[in-house]
């Protein structure tokens, strides 16, 4: 029995002093999907990272600057970053990727965090001012990393936007009705950090009878009739294939393309909608679409 044992055992030692070592001097490749290369980034962030090695990856790990932020030793690699953890300013983000051998492969990206709103504020009118007409809003928006936008809200829908850090908008006073309106400025910067400045207006315009209130256009033949929900929003079809939904002051809130849902099929809508009490929208061309009150497809 001894001596079995001990032809084992040699014959364990004899086979491994023939097996060859294995040399793995390949780095591995790593790459930072998200986010992209001098992006300005706020609040909490995901950072996403692609690593591969012919041997395996034993781990990856996330710098911020010369800080370790994180570390992963199985897909996905991904980090969640809180940004308002730091000052704002420039970072370098550093991802590290070690295989079984521990060879390192690392890449980086630059990074600007930026958690500071945009300062915007209304010049004109000024609160509580009478106004009629065609009414001129001055703002001045201003940002250490710069304006990417300003939109402009009345009474909480999106009338106008912006690139420009000042300037002016008009509006036609005559889309609403008289009484008080909230006018409101939204600054974004880069990061997504916003910015908001508000005031209320008082219209007064006379109307003459028969008036026209305001038009709108649409790149078809609207040829049929409107449909007005609870809320006083006018859907109308046409024959560039959409359906509309619009504010009582004229604003396009969304518009809802047949072409898209209907296998690359174009179909005028020539039919008035009907507005169902849970505020579907129902509209026949091709097919007969049932239309969420956002504007998205229900069913067809």
């Amino acid at each position: 029995m001894k001596l079995l044992v001990f032809f084992a055992v040699a014959s364990v030692l004899a086979f491994l002093s023939c097996t060859p070592n294995i040399v793995d001097n390949t780095i591995p490749q790593v790459k930072i999907i998200q986010p992209e290369h001098n992006t300005f980034v706020s609040g909490s962030i995901t950072v996403t990272v692609e690593a591969t090695d012919a041997t395996g990856i034993a781990k990856v790990e996330l710098y911020l600057d010369d800080t370790k932020v994180g570390e992963k030793q199985a897909k996905p690699y991904t980090f969640e970053l809180n940004t308002k953890s730091y000052p704002d300013g420039n970072y370098t983000l550093v991802a590290k990727a070690y295989d079984r051998s521990n060879n390192v492969g690392q890449t980086s990206v630059s990074i600007t965090i930026d958690n500071t709103a945009p300062v915007v504020s209304i010049a004109s009118p000024n609160e509580g001012e009478t106004v009629h007409g065609t009414l001129t809003i001055n703002y001045i928006a201003t940002d250490g990393t710069g304006i990417e936008k300003v939109e402009l809200l009345i009474d909480n829908r999106k009338f106008l936007e912006s690139t420009e850090e000042s300037g002016i908008f008009e509006v036609n006073t005559k889309r609403y009705s008289n009484g008080q309106h909230q006018i409101e400025l939204v600054a974004y910067d880069r990061a997504g950090n916003m910015g908001k400045a508000d005031l209320t207006v008082n219209i007064e315009n006379e109307f003459a009878h028969g008036e026209i209130k305001w038009t709108l256009q649409t790149d078809g033949i609207i040829d049929s009739s409107p449909a007005i929900d609870s809320k006083g929003i006018i859907c109308i079809g046409s024959g560039d294939t959409k359906l509309y939904a619009i504010a009582p002051e004229g604003i396009v809130l969304w518009s809802f393309d047949l072409f898209l849902h209907n296998d690359g099929y174009s179909e005028p809508i020539y039919s008035a909608p009907a507005i169902g009490e849970d505020g579907t929208i129902y509209v026949c061309a091709r097919y007969l679409y049932a239309v969420n009150p956002d504007g998205t497809l229900k069913w067809k």
